[in-house]
């Protein structure tokens, strides 16, 4: 998006929306009062249970790139909530981090899904490689800046993959890139 521009305030139900913000600056407004402003590494959960409204918009002169993620939770209804985290460059340098996570793939370090998932990213050098198990088989890979192959497969620029059927997932930087995982439980 570009400075100006922006989503119109909107409403949600019974989802996990994790929003990661790339590049720029995004202004977060919400029904329960939350008015933050997110910046590039920056991870925002709204978890709607009950209806919750919400708005984004680029902030600033710059634009503003970010990745959005919608999973359906277990339970429906429930309390709504917002939290925000950081990407952590430093333990995702080289190395696959989990960064939100729900049910039975919770992590107390991570973000809390209502949602069987988890939601991982990485920062590899060029050369750099790391697998994954996906222990419950379905999910996809985003490759964000750069380029990796992917069980082989070169996938750059926002290219994603749909993982179906488990095993284990073999990724390689050819370039400096950045890696989102999201693997769900099947069925």
């Amino acid at each position: 998006m570009h400075p100006g521009e922006g989503v119109a305030m909107h409403t949600h139900s019974d989802v996990d929306n994790l929003l990661i913000v790339l590049s720029g600056t995004c202004h977060h407004d919400d029904s329960d009062g939350h008015s933050i402003d997110l910046h590039a590494g920056d991870v925002s959960l709204l978890a709607a249970g009950r209806a919750m409204a919400h708005a984004e918009h680029v902030q600033g002169s710059d634009d503003l790139e970010v990745l959005v993620v919608l999973l359906e939770p277990v339970q429906r209804g429930g309390a709504s909530q917002h939290l925000t985290a950081r990407l952590d460059d430093l333990t995702r340098h080289n190395r696959l981090q989990v960064f939100a996570s729900g049910g039975r793939f919770a992590s107390g370090q991570a973000l809390p899904l209502r949602s069987e998932s988890r939601v991982l990213s990485a920062q590899l050098d060029a050369g750099r490689s790391f697998e994954h198990v996906f222990q419950h088989g379905v999910g996809y890979i985003c490759v964000l800046g750069g380029a990796a192959l992917v069980d082989g497969r070169r996938l750059a620029g926002g290219d994603r993959a749909l993982i179906d059927g488990g095993g284990t997932l073999r990724v390689e930087a050819v370039e400096d890139a950045q890696i989102f995982v999201v693997e769900m439980a099947a069925g």
